[in-house]
């Protein structure tokens, strides 16, 4: 379950944000998460649950953006976005391709009261 992994790095950076901006209660977490990450949507709601209980943002409403996975092929340079796993392009049919984009796991926002 690498979602609890992610969760508590994430903590890392909510509690450092809550403190810089002298946050007493975080009501939202909004994360981009990039689909090659391949998240449980639910298993990560648990993990932030779990991980959330008796700290600041106990309670708090977790929102989840997803970042689609960007492929360029490093033959043809023709940049696409991956659809049903099929990592090959679209144009040339090779298989040597750049992620750009749908590897990220970034807290976007978050809401809170002082």
């Amino acid at each position: 379950m690498h979602e609890l992994s992610i969760i508590t790095a994430i903590f890392n950076i909510i509690e450092k944000v809550s403190l810089d901006n002298n946050l007493k209660t975080v009501h939202k977490v909004h994360l981009k998460i990039g689909k090659m990450r391949q998240v449980i949507p639910d298993m990560l709601k648990f993990a932030f649950d779990a991980v959330s209980k008796d700290t600041i943002a106990e309670n708090a409403e977790l929102l989840i953006t997803y970042i689609p996975i960007i492929m360029k092929c490093k033959s043809c340079l023709c940049k696409f976005e991956v659809n049903e796993n099929i990592y090959i392009c679209p144009s040339c049919d090779q298989t040597d391709l750049e992620a750009l984009s749908g590897q990220e796991v970034l807290v976007d926002s978050l809401e809170g009261d002082k």
